[in-house]
């Protein structure tokens, strides 16, 4: 069973880093977004960057105190909301 829900993490976490690192290309060539470059294989690596980036400090609520570096995801949310 454990087995099938790492899988399924997994395929959840790597189709959303797929989903939002062509999102971010598609802002760029809206010139929305700072310029990106592709790689040789296609991928926007700027754009997998700052996905990696948000996905690792979404990851820190793990072992750090949760409630804090929630709040501070959530702060930082609503400030772009309110931003953009």
């Amino acid at each position: 069973m454990n087995a099938v829900v790492l899988t399924a993490v997994l395929s959840a976490g790597n189709s959303g880093i797929y989903a939002s690192t062509r999102i971010i290309f598609a802002l760029v060539l809206e010139n929305k977004a700072p310029k990106a470059r592709l790689s040789n294989g296609g991928v926007p690596r700027n754009a997998l960057y700052a996905t990696t980036l948000v996905s690792m400090l979404c990851f820190l609520t793990s072992p750090f105190e949760s409630q804090h570096v929630y709040l501070w995801l959530l702060n930082t949310s609503g400030m772009c909301g309110f931003i953009a």
